[in-house]
């Protein structure tokens, strides 16, 4: 395709370096102690920082991960409709 689109900016060809974290379980949110056998986590935080502390761990053995982006567009709307009702009453 002669017309092909791309996004570009300095540095795209360097890799992303990023420091590993460690995961640290919240025992009062924890569901560990109701079934000491799951397998599930569920982590709050950012998204890459999450990944790359599960990657050493998990590499090559995790079946599903879902990344939940609801919480963004709900504090998009509320942050409209209070703009909305600010401008216009």
């Amino acid at each position: 395709m002669a017309n092909k689109l791309e996004l570009t900016w300095y540095g795209k060809d360097e890799p992303i370096r990023v420091e590993p974290r460690l995961l640290i379980e919240n025992t009062e949110l924890s569901n560990t102690a109701a079934d000491p056998d799951t397998q599930n986590m569920l982590i709050h935080g950012d998204n890459l920082l999450a990944l790359k502390a599960l990657e050493s761990k998990f590499a090559g053995q995790v079946k599903c991960i879902y990344i939940d982006h609801l919480i963004i567009l709900v504090t998009l709307l509320i942050s409209m409709t209070i703009i909305w009702s600010i401008a216009f009453g």
